[in-house]
């Protein structure tokens, strides 16, 4: 595909900042790829769904977004299905086609915004389950060394919303393909509340009511990006020690949280709550009404002032509670 000057890609990112690049381009096979980075001498940075991303400024360089598309049986067993996917596909397109399928495994992951590729380098997550948990291997273009290679999933360091992609292999490895093993045989996780009595109200535990559930919560909670610009999740959930904890739940006797393993994970939205920023709004950047982990673009918000609203929230919050958030959105 062509490659276009000094672009828009306010339609690009789901916060809907107004800002440009250098250099846009969308690929479609592995040989285009070759050609990009056999001479290439600019910066690059491949864009999904940009649902993960805030631009605080213009992108001098090369921008790529993935348009291999497609599905494809590629093995499995009596008791699983593998399925290789193209890198563009939209997220929620193949969720829908595994629901379709009678295939379990994604539809707790239902309606996340953002593509195929996007998946294994986040590491997507919600409702107890997250896409590593069936990601059989990670076919990606090898930028320094200009050839495809394999990954298994088990190598992938998968992590809470991280990975290796985000490592040793960011700034090198452009996802291509992933392939996923989904199960044949029914494998409900209803492990959050909301979510089981959702699929009970809608008529008992099939594919298509965890799916119609999940997205159903996700659209009470979340608000829509087509109608107010924002990246969904803002910051990540932190998880304390068991020290930290106990201070906390002494100060704090209602406050949520979530074992895990020795540790503690407390809900930043509940954090920030209680630090008193749900609802603000300065200008056009602010904090979502009723999803306090939600910054959002009332308008003409620039990248700059979503980020340091970030910022000064994540000072209150430690200051408050002596916890510190971490982002989940990528700042550009």
């Amino acid at each position: 595909m062509g490659r276009e000057i000094d672009r828009s890609i306010k339609d690009l990112n789901t916060f809907g900042i107004d800002v440009t690049t250098h250099e846009y381009q969308e690929f479609t096979s592995v040989e285009e790829l070759h050609d990009i980075f056999k001479d290439i001498n600019t910066n690059w940075m491949v864009i999904g769904g940009g649902s993960n991303l805030l631009f605080t400024r213009n992108w001098e360089g090369l921008l790529l977004k993935s348009a291999i598309l497609g599905v494809e049986k590629v093995g499995g067993d009596d008791k699983s299905q593998l399925l290789k996917i193209g890198s563009g596909m939209v997220w929620d397109d193949f969720c829908a086609y595994a629901c379709n399928s009678g295939l379990w495994g994604v539809e707790n992951l239902s309606n996340i915004p953002g593509s195929i590729g996007a998946a294994p380098v986040q590491n997507v997550g919600a409702y107890g389950t997250e896409a590593g948990d069936v990601i059989d291997s990670v076919i990606y273009f090898d930028t320094k060394e200009l050839v495809v290679k394999d990954i298994k999933g088990s190598d992938c360091k998968f992590g809470y919303r991280d990975s290796i992609f985000k490592r040793e292999l960011k700034d090198r490895a452009i996802v291509i393909y992933v392939v996923m093993r989904l199960s044949l045989v029914a494998n409900a996780n209803l492990a959050y509340g909301s979510v089981a009595d959702k699929v009970e109200e809608l008529g008992g535990c099939t594919l298509q009511n965890i799916r119609q559930a999940v997205s159903d919560i996700r659209n009470e909670k979340l608000p829509d990006p087509k109608v107010i610009g924002n990246g969904g999740s803002f910051f990540k959930n932190p998880v304390v020690d068991s020290g930290k904890y106990r201070s906390l739940i002494a100060l704090y006797p209602t406050m949520p949280s979530y074992k895990v393993g020795s540790a503690y994970k407390i809900p930043a939205a509940w954090l920030i709550e209680q630090a008193g920023w749900k609802g603000r709004r300065e200008a056009d950047a602010g904090v979502h009404h009723t999803q306090p982990l939600v910054l959002v673009n009332y308008g003409d918000a620039t990248g700059a002032e979503i980020l340091e609203l970030s910022e000064r929230i994540m000072l209150d919050v430690a200051t408050k509670f002596g916890v510190a958030l971490d982002r989940e959105i990528n700042i550009i």
